[in-house]
């Protein structure tokens, strides 16, 4: 009785280390996020809008009923204002924490396991910044009740947990005394993961290469703040790699390097080709553009 109560001490003591770590990985995450911004501000800009903690009262903005019936008080961090909004924005919030947390799961489970594919762990943190940025963006968007960019948006944060979870599925290798139908299984979704990659990355690099990345960085780039200078950076670099690395895997890039893949035959490239230009096609003709 104590070795099994002492073994499920064990898990359970496992289980929450797992967690901690996980909750550590997602503050640094965000954190990282947030420095990151703040490098790319210039001192002129948050002179321009800082806020003076000592002296500034409850915004006139913040209806205060959550914390009604006492006074508004100073400075907040965060204001609530009792709208259905609110809970929208709280929803998306924990929403995208919950995802993020079995995204963890899975990749650390993968390295523990021995399974990992390091290169495609990578890749992962190279899809980071697109899907951070779409969740920053649509909770702006929706904060900000500036709903003509939602759809445009919505597109390009749908695409980016895509491909990020995608690429959480090609993290883990298959193991070694798996069995000839579940190789198979596992190739067959290993390539879908990869094609559907390898066309979200393409789309992007169309879609936001012709729309704003090749303007800031090479038309306009002494006009435009520093942070859509590094923003544009960021996302062409991304997109650039997600695209190369998931090409070089379904062997798009024919005898590259040591470990080349075989030729993976014109039908799905044609296809894939094919859903990209219907992709982009629709989005220039069917979403506003801002």
């Amino acid at each position: 009785m104590y070795a099994g109560l002492l073994q499920l001490t064990r898990s359970e003591g496992a289980a929450l280390l797992g967690l901690l770590a996980r909750t550590g990985v997602i503050v640094a995450v965000v954190s990282f996020h947030a420095a990151a911004m703040l490098l790319v501000l210039t001192p002129e800009t948050k002179a321009k809008f800082g806020v003076d903690k000592q002296t500034c009262g409850g915004c006139d903005c913040w209806d205060g009923l959550s914390k009604a019936p006492y006074d508004k008080g100073r400075y907040k961090f965060i204001y609530l204002n009792m709208e259905f909004e609110t809970l929208v924005l709280v929803g998306l919030v924990f929403a995208n924490i919950l995802m993020f947390e079995k995204a963890l799961r899975s990749l650390m489970t993968a390295v523990l396991a021995g399974r990992a594919d390091w290169i495609a762990l990578v890749a992962f943190a190279v899809s980071m910044p697109g899907v951070l940025y779409g969740v920053g963006a649509t909770y702006h968007y929706i904060n900000d009740q500036f709903y003509a960019m939602m759809p445009t948006q919505t597109f390009f944060t749908v695409t980016e947990t895509l491909t990020a979870a995608c690429i959480v599925r090609l993290v883990t290798l298959p193991a070694a005394d798996a069995s000839p139908a579940s190789m198979a299984k596992d190739t067959s979704a290993r390539l879908a993961c990869l094609w559907l990659v390898w066309s979200i990355a393409l789309c992007h690099v169309i879609l936001a290469g012709l729309d704003q990345i090749f303007l800031d960085l090479f038309v306009r780039s002494a006009t435009i703040t520093a942070q859509a200078y590094t923003r544009a950076l960021v996302f062409s670099i991304s997109d650039l790699l997600l695209c190369c690395w998931s090409a070089w895997n379904l062997g798009l890039l024919g005898s590259c390097g040591p470990r080349a893949r075989a030729w993976p035959g014109w039908r799905p490239l044609g296809v894939c080709s094919a859903g990209v230009l219907v992709v982009c096609t629709w989005y220039r003709l069917a979403l506003p553009l801002v």
